[in-house]
């Protein structure tokens, strides 16, 4: 990044350290430019091989690669292990978006890369305008459908034993 060492009081990251080959330099940077005592927001999936999920989401061609990924995910003890040392320390950490949330997210984007995206491209996120204009129907019907996929996430609280499809970990930077 071209900004100043100790810039930030907070820094916010999110879904990011999946899609790289190497996470040390984009860490480096990151600690580099939060401020001494500032927080550092980690969040990442942590989708692990044979999880239900992840084994449903495989079979339905929803791979890892279709979302850009060249990993899985990191779980929370990697998060930690990834950035914790003489610049940062834990300040708290946990897991979140169990199996009902997971489903949801993966029909959301099944319905969208495998039946909408006409053009093919594959994207889960439209990124320009042309891209969020042809799925403005889309949007709205998830706009209606939202609070019932909302009641439905919530049954995730049923599931306390099972840990999340995502890791979150937030750091001081020391």
């Amino acid at each position: 990044f071209d900004l100043p060492d100790e810039h930030f009081d907070r820094v916010v990251v999110i879904d990011v350290h999946e899609h790289l080959p190497r996470t040390d330099r984009f860490n480096d940077e990151v600690l580099r430019v939060t401020r001494k005592g500032g927080r550092i927001i980690v969040t990442t999936p942590s989708h692990a091989e044979g999880r239900l999920v992840t084994r449903i989401r495989d079979a339905l061609g929803m791979t890892k690669e279709i979302y850009g990924h060249v990993r899985e995910g990191y779980d929370v003890k990697q998060l930690e292990e990834m950035l914790e040392g003489d610049r940062a320390k834990v300040y708290a950490a946990g897991d979140y978006s169990k199996f009902f949330t997971e489903i949801i997210e993966l029909a959301i984007n099944f319905t969208y890369v495998k039946l909408l995206d006409r053009r093919g491209g594959g994207s889960i996120s439209p990124a320009r305008k042309d891209q969020l204009m042809g799925v403005k129907g889309s949007y709205r019907a998830y706009s209606l459908l939202y609070p019932i996929l909302r009641l439905i996430s919530r049954l995730d609280g049923l599931l306390g034993f099972e840990r999340g499809y995502a890791a979150i970990v937030e750091f001081q930077r020391i």
